[in-house]
């Protein structure tokens, strides 16, 4: 018996790394659309010169769903995103781009929170699934881990 629970750990590792490394969640790339092509279909807010501006709420076209700070008419500040499929970003935009800090939510309660350029996770930040109680914290490079993973409580 002795050593087996060692293998069983380190076997489980080794499964959860090999399905984060090919999952969209552990190497993401932007599977939606750029937000600035987006379409609001409907939108609550003030308007200075016939554009959003200050903290605003918009439905767009397919479903999707912002409430956050516009600026000059695009999503600029801090805000919420919602997207039909569930995912969550909450954090910085920059002229409708998902770029900044922020925190990114998946349906399954996986997180994502730290650097993110055009919607893709870049700089420090820490990645954790209360599904296999896998945690990353370090650097990513264009949406592509960097450094070292550390997995649930008991080993990295």
């Amino acid at each position: 018996m002795e050593g087996y629970v060692e293998r069983v750990v380190e076997a489980r590792r080794r499964e959860v790394a090999k399905a984060l490394s090919r999952s969209s969640i552990g190497e993401s790339v932007e599977v939606h659309r750029p937000l600035a092509d987006l379409i609001i279909d409907r939108c609550e807010g003030m308007r200075i010169n016939g554009k959003l501006d200050g903290v605003c709420r918009a439905i767009f076209k397919d479903g999707h769903q912002y409430e956050g700070e516009f600026h000059d008419g695009v999503m600029h500040g801090v805000g919420r995103f919602t997207w039909t499929d569930g995912l969550v970003y909450e954090g910085e935009m920059e002229r409708s781009k998902i770029t900044g800090r922020g925190t990114y939510t998946w349906p399954d309660e996986s997180t994502y929170s730290g650097g993110v350029v055009n919607g893709i996770r870049h700089g420090y930040g820490v990645y954790y699934s209360p599904v296999t109680r896998t945690t990353y914290s370090g650097h990513w490079v264009n949406g592509k881990r960097e450094g070292k993973w550390t997995f649930g409580d008991e080993c990295t």
